[in-house]
């Protein structure tokens, strides 16, 4: 292979890696956290079985998700 060519290649890897660092960031700094009392809502499509976790897990709320 022609070195010209692979260096191409890790120049756009390591690019993305960078925005994608840089995108996780500002989405990160965007994330409004959801107050103490308000539970974790589940996906429309998984409310059945939302219920089911609900009992496993015990209720889903910010006081139990220890960061």
């Amino acid at each position: 292979m022609d070195l010209a060519f692979i260096v191409i290649v890790l120049q756009l890897i390591f690019l993305e890696g960078i925005l994608s660092i840089d995108n996780a960031a500002i989405l990160g700094a965007m994330v409004n956290p959801l107050p103490v009392d308000e539970a974790i809502p589940w996906p429309k499509r998984l409310t059945r079985i939302g219920h089911v976790f609900n009992r496993l897990l015990g209720p889903q709320n910010r006081k139990n998700i220890y960061l």
